[in-house]
């Protein structure tokens, strides 16, 4: 056998030797035994057991994270954004004008509504101002004040379609909670009035009073249902401040006069919207009768006396007017007389609308610059940005009404145009002792002032275009700045989305564009 054979038969050994030293070499390797679950139980147990464990540390840490944060969002609505005082009784009675949550001049809620009910109404503000629905559309619905038409024109007058807000909704339910929650801890309420009581304002004032925490709520409950602005939302919230009214003290101080003046404005305005304008004339007279002012109390009078009460000699307020009025009064007062005002104009009765506007004006002081506010002027400043405010507002009303019935109007527009930009200046932004001490109310101002200049702008710029020879180009600055006023007060910059008041605005804008020869895009 040569050489060569034998090579293959060499080669195959050493294959062979390889591949049994390998196979050795694996044997002789200790194996690292892996679970076997089925072979040790009690093991198979620990590990399951360890995971739960985990799990259940992991939710409880998450659960108590959310817990946290909770209550640390409660915490902050309770010391920030509902911590203004209210119930106040100081000279110019602002706190008093403050729809409190419960906690009266120390803000927040009551500690005696317990958990339940303070988170309850927390959770109602949050819905409110947070919202489940369209706030903005909520907020831009002119009628949910006293006057409640009161910062829009008379010219073109279109009132907005009410659509409920789901954050009332809500809300409204919150509210019941908070109520039920104060009955069973015996906080005492007022008195259920009698369903066969006789329409209008009450002949007498029951002495007995709810516990203010109670009222407070039940004040918290209406103001909501009148936002949601159905017929049903709208005669729960007249019951409840009938109820209101009917159980408060008698008491001559100036803020609880004033506090029962707003609450028979707040019904007056209700039943104009339930469209029961002799029951409103009832409500706002009552009212102006506590500072001596006499108005008819039924629609039938107003209509029967249309060529003595509305025409031009008798006055329907009586001859001798109150001169000087404490502050929470006069602002009351105004606010009534605006609100019969503006029914009358929009019930036709221009002349009796004419005639309240210029009893108002004559009631109210001379305009004069606004001063800056300091720490002890601040409750004086604001009040008499409130009037000016007012008077800007009324000057644009009488002007509507002028024009209704042949007069010279387009003075008084731009009277009202240059007073309301006088307050916008005072108010933009907003001082910060007004945000410290009565924010909402401060806000609410700056939003009119908004509104009010709008509308004196567009006013103004109407009555310019209907002049025999009219200046056009100032009547389209008056629009744009309507138009402009209008943006800053919805916060947006998309026209969609700024509602129909503007869109009046930007149609009358094109219109005079137009005349001019100019193009305009939107």
């Amino acid at each position: 056998m040569t050489m060569r054979s034998l090579r293959p038969i060499a080669s195959s050994s050493r294959t062979a030797v390889r591949a049994f030293s390998q196979s050795a070499a694996r044997r002789a390797t200790p194996r690292i035994p892996g679970p076997d679950y089925n072979a040790d139980p009690v093991q198979a147990l620990h590990l399951v057991r360890r995971g739960i464990t985990w799990l259940l540390i992991g939710a409880t840490g998450t659960l108590g994270a959310a817990m946290v944060g909770f209550e640390a969002l409660h915490q902050y609505v309770e010391t920030g954004p509902m911590g203004y005082p209210s119930r106040g009784n100081d000279e110019w009675g602002w706190e008093d004008e403050v729809q409190g949550w419960t906690g009266g001049p120390k803000g927040g809620t009551d500690p005696r509504l317990g958990w339940k009910a303070r988170h309850a109404l927390r959770a109602a503000w949050m819905c409110q101002n947070w919202g489940a629905g369209d706030a903005s559309l909520s907020s831009r619905q002119g009628f949910f004040e006293p006057d409640y038409i009161a910062v829009k024109g008379m010219i073109g007058v279109d009132p907005d379609v009410v659509r409920p807000d789901r954050g009332y909704e809500m809300a409204n339910g919150f509210f019941d909670i908070a109520l039920e929650a104060a009955r069973v801890r015996g906080l005492v309420f007022p008195p259920t009035l009698s369903v066969l009581r006789p329409a209008g304002p009450p002949t007498s004032i029951n002495p007995i009073q709810g516990d203010p925490a109670v009222v407070d709520i039940l004040l918290l409950k209406a103001n909501g249902l009148e936002r949601l602005g159905t017929q049903a939302a709208l005669g729960q919230a007249k019951e409840i401040y009938e109820q209101v009214v009917a159980s408060t003290h008698s008491d001559s101080s100036p803020v609880h006069e004033a506090r029962v003046m707003r609450l028979a404005a707040k019904v007056g305005s209700l039943c104009a919207r339930m469209g029961d304008g002799e029951e409103a004339l009832a409500w706002w007279g009552w009212g102006l009768q506590r500072v001596g002012l006499e108005l008819p109390s039924r629609v039938q009078e107003v209509k029967t006396e249309a060529r003595t009460w509305l025409g031009k000699s008798p006055e329907p307020v009586q001859a001798v007017l109150p001169t000087s009025l404490p502050p929470p009064i006069l602002r009351a007062t105004i606010s009534l007389l605006i609100s019969s005002a503006t029914h009358l104009a929009t019930q036709s009765h221009v002349p009796g609308a004419a005639s309240l506007q210029t009893t108002a004006l004559t009631i109210l002081p001379a305009p004069a610059p606004i001063p800056q506010p300091n720490a002890t002027t601040a409750p004086a400043t604001l009040h008499h940005t409130w009037i000016e405010q007012r008077s800007s507002l009324l000057a644009l009303h009488l002007a509507s009404t002028s024009y209704a019935l042949g007069r010279p109007a387009l003075n008084l527009a731009t009277v009202a145009t240059t007073r309301s930009d006088d307050v916008l200046s005072a108010l933009t932004p907003i001082p910060p002792l007004y945000t410290k001490s009565f924010g909402p109310i401060a806000k609410q101002l700056h939003r009119d002032a908004l509104l009010t200049a709008a509308e004196a702008a567009y006013t103004r710029g109407v009555l310019l275009e209907r002049q025999p020879n009219p200046p056009l180009d100032i009547a389209a600055e008056c629009f744009e700045r309507a138009m402009s006023l209008n943006a800053s007060e919805s916060g947006s910059s998309e026209p969609a989305e700024m509602g129909r008041e503007w869109q009046k605005y930007w149609d009358s804008h094109a219109r005079v564009k137009q005349k001019l020869g100019q193009v305009v895009s939107t």
